[in-house]
């Protein structure tokens, strides 16, 4: 069931007591909630809940099975105060040089955190003592629905941060509005748990590995089909192993097909995370006659190769030593950010654009149009450095991932709620490292023609 939100201002309001049934978290400050958001009315229904005891003491009782469980008339309250926390800023030494120095900075932080549950049934099936368990139940119900809602507060107290970020971001341009309504200075504030905001912290920056991945293109490749042209493509996979020690394709991207060329110049940069220390990179090249497609080759790039830094290349394949693949490999760190776009209950006009335009097989953005719907959004939610912008990769559309058709098909359509984007950062500078390739000339930089863009 989708839970109701409602956000609640109350400036200067005290948490008022709970109610039975309910339990509260103590302010962080005797400054109160400044805003609270209630979810009220949620059902929760689990129709094959998995349960298990084991008794400590003799005489050591122990069991397990299913139950139908249910939760009625839940309701959740949040509630955030006013908090400082720490960051670090820049100041004039005086000779006009910044040094890094530690600022305290106003935010929002949790102050309250309430549960109620009005009615909470466990129904234990599937057991020869089914009857003993329900009729324990329903003697320690009250017992039960403390735990409950004990292990509910303790959850939203953990993810908050996942919360708190987002919300800090937008908030932060009117901190000094809210102090002056609230008369207070950054001085006076209390400061915001220590492992909050780390985590908070970690959140905002967290990174992935990922490879930059050129396919540039192939010589020698073998005529396969006997009545036209052959029409290659290459993929690239990171490899990784499964628990029980088998290959397995983690992430994978494809190239476009060039038509009736043995010689095919892709020229394609594409990004492939996450990638982890020990995984290697198996490139593929496939053709097409008229109708049956064949694997021309493979070329398998070990992760000692891909930790060592950028390589840049060309490699003969396994099974066809005349033919050449030309590639570069760039490892990065990958940043995701996501951007909510859809227009129900938004500061934007249905009618107004997405301005966004993105490469048809990469997926690399090539230009977002200020004034539209996505930098209208991106501007309202996220600091400036974070915001889409071209060079950027789109990974997900309304929560799709790894399927660039469907993705794009969400794109045209125009029913897109949220695009979450990927960014590279370099990692240290290193000189480019050779890939040996038995007689296989230098590498020259590729003129190939950009390939084709598709505006949503």
């Amino acid at each position: 069931a989708a839970p109701e939100a409602a956000p609640e201002a109350a400036p200067e309001a005290a948490p008022a007591p709970a109610p039975e049934g309910e339990t509260a978290a103590k302010p962080a400050s005797g400054l109160g909630d400044i805003v609270s958001v209630t979810a009220r009315e949620i059902a929760v229904d689990i129709t094959d809940l998995q349960w298990t005891f084991q008794q400590q003491y003799f005489p050591r009782l122990h069991g397990t099975g299913t139950a139908l469980a249910s939760a009625q008339g839940c309701r959740i309250t949040i509630g955030f105060g006013l908090q400082r926390r720490c960051e670090k800023g820049a100041v004039e030494d005086g000779q006009g040089e910044t040094c890094p120095k530690e600022v305290w900075v106003p935010c929002l932080g949790l102050t309250s955190c309430t549960v109620e549950i009005q009615q909470l049934t466990i129904e234990v099936r599937e057991s020869r003592f089914s009857w003993v368990y329900n009729t324990l139940v329903w003697m320690f119900q009250d017992a039960v629905k403390e735990y409950v809602v004990a292990a509910l507060k303790q959850a939203l107290t953990e993810n908050i941060a996942k919360l708190l970020h987002p919300l800090n971001v937008y908030v932060k341009p009117y901190a000094p509005l809210l102090l002056g309504l609230a008369g207070l200075s950054v001085d006076a504030l209390p400061e915001a748990p220590r492992a909050l905001t780390d985590k908070e912290d970690q959140d905002e920056h967290k990174e992935v590995a990922g490879l930059l991945v050129t396919m540039r293109r192939a010589t020698g490749l073998r005529q396969l089909s006997r009545t036209v042209v052959d029409s290659p493509w290459c993929t690239c996979a990171v490899m990784g192993t499964d628990e029980n020690g088998e290959a397995l394709e983690v992430v994978r991207c494809v190239t476009r097909t060039e038509k009736k060329s043995l010689e095919p110049d892709w020229n394609e940069t594409h990004l492939l995370a996450p990638w982890e220390t020990g995984q290697s990179l198996k490139l593929s090249v496939y053709s097409k006659g008229r109708s049956m497609q064949r694997l021309q080759g493979e070329i398998s790039v070990p992760s000692a190769i891909l930790e060592a830094g950028t390589c840049e290349g060309a490699l003969p394949f396994e099974d066809l030593p005349e033919a050449l693949l030309y590639f570069r490999i760039e490892p990065v760190a990958v940043r995701e950010t996501t951007v909510v776009v859809s227009t129900r209950a938004l500061s934007v006009n249905e009618t107004t654009m997405l301005g966004l335009t993105i490469n048809n097989f990469t997926l690399r953005v090539t230009e977002v149009v200020d004034g539209c719907r996505l930098a209208l959004r991106s501007a309202e939610q996220l600091l400036e450095a974070e915001r889409p912008t071209k060079g950027d990769y789109l990974c997900a559309v309304n929560g799709v991932r790894g399927s660039a058709e469907e993705m794009l098909a969400l794109l045209e359509a125009g029913k897109t709620d949220d695009l979450t984007f990927r960014r590279t950062i370099e990692l240290e500078k290193k000189a480019p490292a050779p890939v040996p390739s038995a007689g296989a000339p230098a590498l020259a930089p590729s003129t190939g023609a950009p390939a084709a863009a598709a505006a949503a």
